[in-house]
């Protein structure tokens, strides 16, 4: 796997060609896609978008959606507006008749938003604001396998932060790249959380699903955020861009 760090979006960035593609967006410096929404969003979205309460709720919506539509309108040779979606019973967003297969999937917390988008397989993609409030041990249990646990609550002080978002990020790319959402116990399968230890999907013991073929990668974002990506395929290179 070949990986090239942080660049500004050029014509590669809209060729997928066995990639994958993941997309940075600062919710702080999206002012002008966030203008931009009100043409590209369609009515039901916009109509979603203002049942949100908070303002960076719906700057965070508006501006990833609105994103995520220009840059598949790009890859398709399509305009923005065009793009439409369907979702799965279980929420997960799929184009609707497109003629190739376009994977992608998205994720936000903070300041920070993710677009992960590949025509090789199922991708899912993680990132999290880090909450000190949340590494307690009884949090571990109720969403971290045995294995998990045992490891996170064998961490240094210092090292449970990291430990924990490390094992959260991960764990939900997982489920996201599958499709089906918490009807996957989060306990039956497992990734690695330790800091400084090899990132991967260890083991899964969800009906037919195995750890094999899996690609688990980490995502070098801001200071104080974990993120992490993963895609059933073995070769191929990802791309980082930044948006805004």
């Amino acid at each position: 796997m070949e990986t090239t760090y942080w660049r500004e979006a050029n014509d590669q960035a809209y060729v997928l060609n066995n990639n994958v593609h993941i997309w940075l967006i600062r919710y702080d410096q999206s002012e002008s896609i966030l203008a931009e929404s009100g043409i590209i969003l369609s009515k039901e979205e916009k109509e979603r978008a203002s049942r949100f309460h908070f303002e960076i709720d719906h700057r965070r919506y508006s501006v990833t959606r609105s994103l995520l539509k220009k840059i598949l309108g790009k890859i398709l040779s399509k305009p923005a507006l065009k793009i439409k979606f369907t979702f799965n019973k279980y929420g997960k967003p799929e184009l609707v008749q497109q003629s190739e297969k376009i994977f992608f999937n998205v994720s936000h917390s903070g300041n920070l938003g993710l677009i992960a988008i590949s025509d090789i397989a199922q991708i899912g993609v993680d990132v999290e604001k880090y909450r000190e409030e949340m590494i307690t041990g009884d949090i571990a249990k109720r969403f971290f396998s045995d294995l998990e646990v045992t490891e996170f609550l064998s961490l240094n002080e210092n090292e449970k932060l990291q430990g924990f978002f490390n094992c959260w990020t991960r764990k939900e790319a997982f489920i996201k790249a599958v499709g089906k959402g918490l009807s996957i116990p989060l306990n039956t399968f497992d990734v690695s959380l330790i800091p400084g230890s090899q990132t991967e999907l260890r083991d899964v013991r969800y009906k037919n699903e195995t750890a094999d073929g899996w690609h688990l990668s980490d995502i070098k974002v801001d200071s104080g955020y974990a993120a992490a990506f993963i895609i059933k395929a073995k070769t191929f290179s990802v791309n980082y861009w930044y948006t805004c």
